[in-house]
């Protein structure tokens, strides 16, 4: 499920003890519109059961009024934002990913490089 996040829910959002991913966009953005459309369909079919029960997913709209403090505190990064929809992924409250853009496919990869434990051969 996609959670709509806003002023009073980022903070919560974002230091979830459980890895989150956040779309950042505007109510008034078509690809937007098109990213949620096809993390929708992807969170309907079987394929998405395993993230889901791992990740949260939420999305955010940066034109939504309450949303002073999240700019106030993100602005170092945010300021370099330059299209839209962009994307993070945070676990521990600390953000380790970002991309711009959409794709299942894009999203599932960040995820499971960022997410899976490291196995003995890969700590070498």
């Amino acid at each position: 499920m996609l959670e709509n996040i806003d002023g009073n829910s980022w903070k919560e959002f974002l230091s979830s003890p459980t890895p989150v991913f956040l779309m950042i966009g505007k109510t008034d953005c078509p690809a937007c519109d098109k990213w949620t459309e096809e993390l929708t369909a992807w969170f309907n079919d079987p394929s998405s059961q395993d993230y889901k029960t791992k990740i949260r997913f939420g999305k955010l709209a940066l034109n939504t009024p309450g949303l002073t403090d999240f700019k106030r505190e993100h602005t170092p990064w945010l300021k370099e934002v330059y299209a839209l929809p962009f994307n993070t992924i945070w676990v521990a409250g600390t953000k380790v990913k970002t991309w711009e853009g959409n794709g299942v496919d894009r999203l599932t990869n960040r995820l499971d490089n960022v997410l899976l434990p490291v196995t003995p051969s890969q700590e070498s």
